[in-house]
């Protein structure tokens, strides 16, 4: 297993949404999976919600890898992995170029930066409200989400 991996080849587990294995255990690119995953970065960038994504693509009947409907599990996994960039991820170990890329660094940085500035706004999970400003709020001076104390920043 350690010398496929040293190869970056397919150890036979998924290669997920977007890849295929040849003959030979190499990954190739799945055109028609990858305008899946390069959708769904382009729309999570541009402002979409998690829900409103998989809402159309479960509408759509598109299905993850493993065949299932999408779910917010799967799309966040498809939005943290970075095989999409070019990495093999082997027990923890990343080797840059190990993968065919499918999405551009510029694209992935902007979804984490969305992903982390989300992460960042709890509010929005236990509120018993729905409050119209919430992730929308910026304070000018650290970047952090809206907060009344305007000492912390």
């Amino acid at each position: 297993m350690e010398l496929i991996a040293q190869k970056c080849l397919s150890n036979g587990s998924n290669p997920g949404l977007g890849y295929k294995v040849d003959s030979e255990r190499r990954f190739y690119v799945d055109k028609d999976e990858a305008k899946i995953v390069h959708e769904i970065f382009e729309r999570y960038a541009s402002g979409e919600t998690v829900a409103d994504i998989i809402r159309d693509l479960n509408q759509r009947k598109l299905t993850t890898s493993l065949g299932r409907p999408f779910n917010k599990n799967s799309l966040h996994g498809i939005l943290n992995n970075k095989r999409y960039i070019g990495f093999y991820i082997y027990k923890g170990q990343e080797t840059p170029n190990g993968m065919p890329r499918i999405i551009e660094d510029e694209l992935f940085e902007r979804v984490h930066h969305i992903l982390d500035r989300n992460k960042k706004a709890p509010a929005r999970s236990r509120g018993k409200e729905e409050y119209l400003l919430t992730t929308k709020l910026f304070c000018g001076y650290c970047r952090e989400g809206l907060c009344w104390n305007a000492a912390n920043c």
